[in-house]
Formats: structure tokens, sequence, C-alpha cells
């Protein structure tokens, strides 16, 4: 019940956080969310994070095809989005990912070869970001 309890803080926290940003953007983040490689990278991650000392894990929009320039984002033609672990003197980047709204199609990001490939998603996300306001 403990952990429920804090998964359900944790994600109550992630969506007051996302507030901030656009509708876009945050459909951008439900894609990722949908992606299968996605779901097996934070399975558990909350659980694993805490025991080294840290207090969340969360996405950080990197670049953006219309940037926020209060929340100091970037210009990109793609969603940029970073997995991160949270600990209180720092943020660790453990995943990198790039939607191509213009193709329909999420990559991974991998920094061996340093390149993305291509993974997939909840193709009926599409159309939502589509109608999706700015």
């Amino acid at each position: 019940m403990k952990h429920l309890l804090l998964f359900l803080t944790f994600i109550a926290y992630s969506y007051s956080a996302s507030a901030q940003f656009s509708d876009k953007v945050k459909v951008a983040f439900e894609i990722l969310e949908s992606a299968p490689v996605y779901k097996a990278i934070t399975k558990g991650l909350y659980e694993r994070v805490k025991a080294n000392g840290g207090t969340s894990y969360g996405l950080h929009v990197v670049g953006n095809p219309k940037p926020n320039l209060k929340n100091q984002e970037a210009y990109s033609k793609n969603y940029l989005l970073n997995l991160h672990e949270s600990y209180p003197d720092r943020m660790v980047t453990i995943a990198q990912f790039s939607y191509d709204p213009n193709i329909g199609k999420l990559y991974e990001y991998d920094p061996a070869p340093s390149t993305y490939h291509s993974i997939s998603f909840d193709k009926k996300l599409i159309s939502k970001l589509r109608k999706a306001k700015d």
C-alpha cells in the first residue's frame, strides 16, 4: 500500500508539473509513455531511484518545434525528450528520445554509435498530437 501511495503521489506531481507545457508537448509525453521501450525502462525505476537516495524521475523537454521561452526549451524540428533521475544534488539523464511530428516516428538515442533508432508506440496518438493546441 505504501508503494502505491508513493506512486500515486509521484504521478500527481508529474502531471501537475507538466501543466506548464503546451497541449502538443503533453501529447508528445503520451506518445513516449506509450512506447514499450519507455515502459520497460521506467518499470520499477521509481523504487530504484529511491533506493539510491534519489527523489523521483521525469521527462525534460530539451527541444520543441514551438518552444516556450519561459521554460527555456530550444527550437528543434522534433520533440526532444530526456528521461532523467532526480537526486538532491543533480539530475542524471538516463535515456534520450526524439519524436518527429512530420513523419510520425519516435526514436530512442543510442550513445555508443551516436544514432537514433526508431521505436514503436501507440500510433493513435499521432492524430491527437495534430489536433492539440500549441
